[in-house]
C-alpha cells in the first residue's frame, strides 16, 4: 500500500509541489544531519506535541500499555508507529492534492481536507455525548493543523509532527517510577527528547548554540 500510494504520488508531488518534498529527498538521500532536514523535524516535533497535549486536555489517559510487554514489544510498537505515519501522510496528500487545485488556498484546503480526515475516522460511530462531539472538534483541529503543516513545511515536518503526536501517549510513567511498565514510557521519554535534541543541535548548522558576547 506505501508503495503504491508513493508511486502514485511522487511524480505529482514533484512536479507542482517540489517544495514540500526537498527535506524528504535529503532524507531519502541520507542527510540526516542536514539543518534544513533538522529543523523540519524539530518544527513537527514541537507541533506534535502540542497537538497531543491538547488531545489530552479532552480525553486523558495513554494507551501505551501495548509497548510495554517487552524490548521486542517496544522496537516492534516504534517501527509499526513510523510504517503508519508514512501510510498516513501519502494518504492525506492524496486528499490534499484532490482538494487544492479546486480551493486554491491553503488554509481552506487544509479545512476541507481535515474535515475528509475526520469523516473517515468517526462517520461510522454514532454521536452518543459531549464528549464525542469535543474529541471530533478536537480531531478536526489536530488534523487541520497537521494538514497546514504539510501544505507549508512538506513531508518531513508533517511526519515528525504525527511520530510525536502519536508517541507522547505512550509516555507512561506516572507518580511511581519502580512500576513494571515506567522503564518503556521512560524509554519513550528519552527517545522524544533525544530526537528533539539532536534535531535543535543539528539545525543550528555552522552556527554556535552561545555566539560571542
Amino acid at each position: 500500500m506505501l508503495w503504491i500510494l508513493y508511486v502514485a504520488l511522487e511524480p505529482e508531488i514533484r512536479a507542482r509541489w517540489p517544495h514540500s518534498i526537498v527535506t524528504w529527498n535529503r532524507l531519502l538521500a541520507g542527510r540526516w544531519k542536514d539543518p534544513q532536514v533538522c529543523s523540519h523535524i524539530l518544527v513537527g516535533s514541537a507541533v506534535g506535541i502540542i497537538e497531543w497535549l491538547g488531545v489530552e486536555w479532552i480525553v486523558w489517559g495513554g494507551s501505551g500499555l501495548e509497548i510495554a510487554r517487552g524490548t521486542r514489544h517496544w522496537i516492534g510498537g516504534y517501527a509499526g508507529a513510523l510504517a503508519h505515519v508514512l501510510i498516513a501522510a501519502f494518504a492525506l496528500s492524496l486528499i490534499v492534492f484532490t482538494i487544492k487545485p479546486l480551493v486554491k488556498k491553503h488554509l481552506l484546503a487544509a479545512v476541507l481536507a481535515a474535515a475528509i480526515a475526520v469523516f473517515f475516522n468517526f462517520g461510522d460511530r454514532p454521536a452518543q455525548s459531549l464528549q464525542h462531539w469535543q474529541l471530533i472538534a478536537a480531531y478536526f483541529g489536530l488534523f487541520a493543523i497537521l494538514i497546514f503543516v504539510l501544505l507549508r513545511l512538506g513531508l518531513v515536518a508533517f511526519c515528525a509532527a504525527i511520530f510525536f503526536a502519536n508517541s507522547a501517549n505512550n509516555i507512561i510513567v506516572g507518580a511511581g517510577w519502580t512500576t513494571w511498565y515506567a522503564p518503556y514510557g521512560l524509554a519513550t521519554l528519552a527517545m522524544l527528547l533525544g530526537i528533539a535534541l539532536f534535531a535543535f543541535w543539528r539545525s543550528l548548522g555552522s552556527r554556535e548554540l552561545l555566539g560571542p558576547e
